[in-house]
């Protein structure tokens, strides 16, 4: 009877650690960016009056944030500045969970171009920008309190596959894995958010991209931001038969042995 049990054990371990991803991922969507993986411009802000939520209008228009550039006169008065610009990414995986599974953990890849968390330095400026990353469970959710992960250069190289020394002009992919980046790598305490996508099928990420500017001369001078691209954002998941499904298996396992013993 022990052989019997162990057997069993044994099986539903292997059928949730070799669950394949979905053969199709979950693409983030927000009304101002493309959602067909073409790189989208965004204008990381340069000063606070013109920082806000993507599309919103710069005092009374035309200008919106992030949508268009900005510009700022900088001196040795006044050396340093910042901004941010902040929007959401809704997935909706309706239809993509197939019946009796449940998804217990999955990887957000997020692709920018030219998002320079490491510092870029010259005889004239230091210029930095940093992504955080918050965790919602559904669109429109409120980010205070919400599981979040700063990316900056004290860490990016831990969400790439591969090091890098170079951010500037460079396209690279971030991979978030939700248990480890939100959850301190505690699948329990990550039950609750699964719990909730598993349930109704979409969440949502709150991004928020901040400039930081150094200006290292004293002569005034004019400053004009470049975009930053922004690419398709891809939720691959995982997801393993519910338990109520293991559970027959196991027991359809049972007579299977038990008739063999037969």
């Amino acid at each position: 009877m022990n052989t019997l049990k162990a057997t069993i054990v044994t099986l539903v371990l292997a059928m949730a650690m070799c669950a394949p991803a979905l053969a199709n991922p979950a693409v983030g969507t927000n009304p101002f960016l493309p959602s067909d993986g073409s790189m989208a411009d965004i204008y990381i802000p340069l000063q606070l009056s013109t920082s806000g939520v993507l599309g919103d209008l710069i005092g009374g228009g035309p200008d919106q944030v992030g949508l268009d550039p900005d510009s700022l006169i900088v001196s040795g008065a006044n050396p340093t500045t910042s901004g941010d610009v902040a929007f959401e990414l809704a997935f909706d995986l309706t239809g993509e969970i197939a019946q009796g599974q449940v998804i217990t953990a999955g990887t957000i890849f997020l692709t920018f171009r030219d998002l320079d968390l490491l510092q870029v330095s010259s005889s004239v400026m230091n210029y930095q920008e940093t992504l955080t990353v918050v965790l919602l469970k559904d669109s429109g959710d409120d980010a205070n309190g919400a599981p979040s992960v700063t990316i900056d250069d004290t860490n990016l190289n831990s969400f790439l596959p591969a090091p890098t020394s170079q951010t500037d002009e460079t396209t690279l992919t971030y991979e978030i894995d939700i248990i480890n980046a939100f959850f301190g790598g505690n699948p329990a305490a990550a039950a609750a958010f699964f719990a909730d996508l598993n349930a109704d099928e979409n969440f949502a990420l709150e991004l928020t991209m901040e400039s930081e500017f150094e200006y290292l001369k004293s002569a005034k001078r004019t400053l004009n931001n470049s975009a930053e691209q922004i690419s398709t954002q891809d939720f691959a998941f995982f997801a393993v038969p519910e338990p109520a499904t293991l559970m027959m298996l196991a027991m359809g396992s049972v007579a299977l042995l038990r008739r063999r013993k037969a």
